[in-house]
C-alpha cells in the first residue's frame, strides 16, 4: 500500500516536472520569437530601400501625366494615384514585420525626392514624405495590437498614409477650398485603402514564398529553415 503510494506520488511529481519543463520550453520559444521579431536584419535593409527606391520610381513615373489630366478640375493627382506609391511604404513595414520600418523608408524617399525632376517640396519634403510612412507605422502598430493584421488594417493603413500626405501637400503647397479639400480627402482615403488592399495581396503571397527562420531548443543552438504559416506552427514544430 505504501508503496503504491510513493509510485503515485512519483508519477505526479513526473508529470509535474515535465509540464514545467514543456512552459519553460514554450517561454523560452516565444522569446526567441519576439526577438527575432523586433530585430533588424541584413534582408531588412534590403527590402526597405528596395520599397523606397520602387515608391518614389512609380510616383515619378505616374503622378506627372494624371496631374496634367487632372489639372483642369483642380484636383492634385498626388489623391487619386497615392495609393500606388503608398503601398510601398505599406510593404516595407509588413514584408520586414517592423515597427518603423515605413518610416525609415519615407526618410529614404525625402532624400531621393530632392534629386528628382518632380515630386520634391523643397525642405518641407522632410514633412510630406515622412508623415507617410510614420502614419503606416501608427496605425500598423495598432491594427495588430487589435488583431486587425489583415485587409481590414491594411486598408488603413494606406488610407492614413495617403490622407497625411494629401493634407500635408495642400497645407504648404495647395490651399485648395474646404469644399474641395473635403473632396480631395475622400478620394485620397479611398484610393490610399485600395493601394492598402493590393500591398495585403502582395504580403500574402510574399508569405506563402518565403522561409521562416527560427532558433532550435537544442544544445548546440543550430539553425535550420521552416516553411511555416503561423507561430502557433512554429511552437508545435519545437515542443
Amino acid at each position: 500500500m505504501e508503496e503504491s503510494r510513493i509510485n503515485e506520488k512519483s508519477q505526479i511529481n513526473e508529470k509535474d516536472r515535465i509540464n514545467e519543463q514543456n512552459g519553460n520550453n514554450e517561454e523560452k520559444i516565444d522569446k526567441k520569437i519576439k526577438k527575432k521579431k523586433s530585430k533588424f536584419e541584413i534582408k531588412d535593409f534590403i527590402i526597405i530601400p528596395l520599397m523606397a527606391a520602387l515608391g518614389i520610381g512609380s510616383k515619378q513615373l505616374i503622378l506627372p501625366a494624371l496631374s496634367f489630366i487632372l489639372r483642369p478640375v483642380n484636383i492634385p493627382g498626388g489623391s487619386v494615384a497615392g495609393g500606388l506609391y503608398m503601398m510601398w511604404l505599406i510593404l516595407a513595414r509588413e514584408l520586414t514585420k517592423k515597427n518603423g520600418a515605413a518610416t525609415i523608408a519615407a526618410v529614404i524617399q525625402t532624400f531621393m525626392i530632392l534629386l528628382m525632376p518632380f515630386g520634391s517640396h523643397g525642405i518641407f519634403s522632410f514633412l510630406t514624405y515622412s508623415a507617410p510612412g510614420i502614419a503606416v507605422d501608427i496605425v500598423a502598430f495598432i491594427m495588430h495590437k487589435l488583431g486587425e493584421g489583415n485587409y481590414i488594417g491594411y486598408y488603413f493603413e494606406g488610407a492614413a498614409a495617403n490622407v497625411v500626405g494629401t493634407y500635408l501637400v495642400n497645407i504648404v503647397i495647395l490651399d485648395l477650398p474646404m469644399i474641395l479639400l473635403i473632396i480631395v480627402i475622400i478620394i485620397a482615403f479611398i484610393s490610399g485603402g485600395l493601394g492598402g488592399l493590393i500591398a495585403r495581396g502582395i504580403v500574402i503571397e510574399y508569405d506563402k514564398l518565403s522561409q521562416v527562420q527560427i532558433l532550435t531548443l537544442d544544445k548546440d543552438d543550430k539553425w535550420y529553415d521552416l516553411h511555416l504559416d503561423s507561430e502557433e506552427e512554429i511552437k508545435e514544430n519545437l515542443l
